[in-house]
């Protein structure tokens, strides 16, 4: 399988996912060390549906300096529901900011469903996120990120900052979207949307026949959010959707982004 190349240090959460002779999918690989915990997975959806896999930080909180990286599989026809087991605290510290790095190989006809769950950022806190993803053309590929603040004012040393980069097996880079705001740019935007405390984005990359199925339950234009504001646009090329989310807090935002899981489930896996 091609993949995005892998740099650095073993990473703490490594997991195959792929469909064995009985068209059951299952894990064929994995590997967990500090901070992960990683249960037995299950399938929701029947048994010919996605395995379904709940990883949790067992620490739930990402310190100052800590690095953790994350490598994730799926081949030959499997498809894989990545749902965060919990909320994971990012705190502030000397050591800089804390960083985690998620590299995705998503193959021919497979899907990958990471439903992540928002990061909750204490007070001063930074977090810097790289997101790696090798996708074929025929496969599918939702990714859920974001963060809700702690305190009730934006704190000034407050950073943020998540870049995914979508690449061909070929290696041909087809999308890059990098996010970045910091404290000053909370507090200006506060001051127009008050209160803004959660923010959130869901890409869902798919061919052509699935984003017709998936446009069925998203829509684009103003997505209708409880206690925020989101919507949905197409990216370029057709390659998929975006829908970006600024909420009051992280309830708000944990509840949209569960009924976004819903409805991609539905087309989907049912």
């Amino acid at each position: 399988m091609n993949t995005i190349a892998s740099e650095g240090p073993r990473p703490q959460l490594s997991l195959d996912v792929e469909t064995d002779a009985s068209g059951r999918n299952r894990v064929v690989r994995r590997h967990v060390s500090w901070p992960w915990s990683l249960p037995r997975g299950f399938r929701l959806h029947g048994p010919r549906g996605p395995l379904t896999v709940l990883p949790q930080a067992a620490a739930a909180a990402l310190l100052s300096g800590d690095q953790w990286r994350q490598e994730i599989r799926v081949s030959r026809d499997g498809q894989l529901r990545l749902v965060e087991a919990g909320a994971t605290l990012v705190h502030a510290g000397p050591h800089g900011p804390g960083s985690l790095t998620w590299q995705l190989d998503v193959a021919d006809e497979c899907t990958l469903a990471f439903f992540a769950q928002p990061f909750v950022l204490m007070a001063g806190a930074r977090l810097q996120q790289e997101i790696q993803l090798c996708l074929s053309e025929s496969g599918t590929a939702i990714l859920f990120e974001g963060f809700c603040l702690r305190d009730t004012c934006p704190n000034p040393a407050i950073g943020w900052q998540s870049e995914l980069a979508v690449e061909r097996p070929d290696r041909r880079l087809v999308l890059r979207d990098a996010q970045l705001v910091d404290g000053a740019g909370l507090l200006r935007l506060d001051r127009l949307c008050r209160p803004a405390r959660a923010f959130g984005s869901v890409t869902v990359l798919a061919p052509a026949r699935r984003l017709e199925l998936l446009r069925q339950d998203l829509p684009g234009g103003a997505f209708g959010c409880d206690g925020g504001y989101a919507a949905i646009g197409a990216l370029r090329g057709d390659m998929g959707l975006t829908l970006r989310l600024v909420c009051a807090d992280g309830g708000a935002l944990s509840r949209i982004l569960a009924d976004v899981q819903v409805r991609i489930d539905r087309r989907l896996f049912h």
